[in-house]
């Protein structure tokens, strides 16, 4: 038996892009499937969120090293004129 990864409502919504009470709404319309732990607690399986991202099931599963940041700044007109920004 193939045991799936579960993902709290919060990282679940980091994941998907929405906030926590999403989730909530989600679940509570039927958009989304979740389980619930003994204590009540709401989990979302990794193939739920593959379903909501359109991931294909053969594809690897989500993790922090598929996150991407980007860096940028504006730079002033002193810095174009001295051909800092040519560099």
């Amino acid at each position: 038996m193939i045991k799936e990864r579960l993902y709290s409502p919060k990282d679940a919504a980091e994941i998907l892009g929405v906030c926590t009470l999403t989730i909530k709404r989600w679940d509570k319309d039927g958009k989304i499937n979740t389980l619930r732990t003994p204590n009540g607690r709401r989990r979302i399986a990794q193939s739920e969120l593959n379903r909501l991202l359109n991931i294909d099931e053969s594809h690897e599963e989500i993790s922090d090293k598929d996150t991407i940041e980007i860096y940028a700044r504006v730079s002033s007109h002193e810095q174009k004129v001295k051909g800092d920004l040519d560099r």
